[in-house]
């Protein structure tokens, strides 16, 4: 069968196939319609009938995969919009340490934002009540939950976040953190220039974070440019190899 009349057969096939399930297509079968029916009626092109059939098969397979990544990659950025969102990673200065959630200070490996002075001043003030007592005056079987005290590198780190010396021993850092709210009538304030510091970074990172967004951005999207390139590249491989199937 020529390259003519093997083309010719692939697209009665296909659009018979159509017509099978309500797609009226004849006046797109072309040219040569009496000879190419003949030649699927022939016997001898059962064989060439059930090789289109299978090849149509896979190629619709694999169009429909390819449809369905298109999709995926089609929320592709909105997925990385989020999940890069914090792509920077974090700014360091002066001690501090912002990383888009959280303004906070490392110590020991152990990170601690700034407490609020309500909850800071809870834990400076508080007061052990002493164990819980039955009726009777002895000490109960059960009793509360004791009071959480925070270990030293949290202390350490609050007298940092409030301008204070990094007092490392947690009675001293506790000591101080105290005195200052003494001293500030019953509060305590965050220097400005940590404020100012605190603006700075925040700024910073914003900057730096929104560029560091918009170059993923454009690697993913020249990833997905040359990958559709190849992609195409290799449909029309296939369609080549489909067409010589029949020469």
């Amino acid at each position: 069968m020529g390259e003519e009349d093997s083309q010719g057969t692939f697209a009665l096939w296909y659009r018979k196939k159509n017509d099978e399930d309500g797609d009226l297509s004849n006046k797109f079968y072309g040219r040569g319609l009496a000879e190419i029916t003949n030649a699927i009626a022939d016997r001898d092109d059962l064989r060439v009938r059930d090789i289109v059939k299978l090849q149509v098969k896979e190629c619709q397979g694999a169009t429909k995969a390819r449809e369905y990544w298109s999709d995926l990659n089609g929320g592709e950025d909105v997925v990385k919009e989020t999940t890069i969102s914090s792509w920077q990673g974090s700014i360091s200065r002066d001690g501090f340490t912002y990383d888009g959630r959280s303004f906070y200070v490392e110590v020991d490996s152990h990170r601690h934002a700034r407490a609020s002075p309500s909850s800071l001043r809870e834990l400076l003030t508080y007061i052990d009540p002493g164990p819980l007592l039955t009726k009777k005056g002895t000490v109960a079987k059960r009793q509360p939950k004791s009071h959480p005290d925070p270990p030293a590198h949290y202390y350490q780190a609050q007298c940092i976040h409030y301008g204070l010396h990094p007092y490392e021993q947690r009675p001293v850092a506790k000591k101080h953190l105290l005195a200052a709210f003494e001293s500030g009538n019953g509060t305590i304030a965050v220097p400005e220039h940590i404020q100012a510091l605190g603006r700075e970074m925040r700024a910073e990172y914003e900057v730096a974070n929104a560029n560091a967004i918009a170059q993923e951005k454009a690697g993913a999207q020249e990833t997905r440019k040359k990958k559709r390139g190849v992609e195409r590249l290799r449909q029309r491989e296939e369609a080549d190899g489909m067409v010589k199937e029949f020469r």
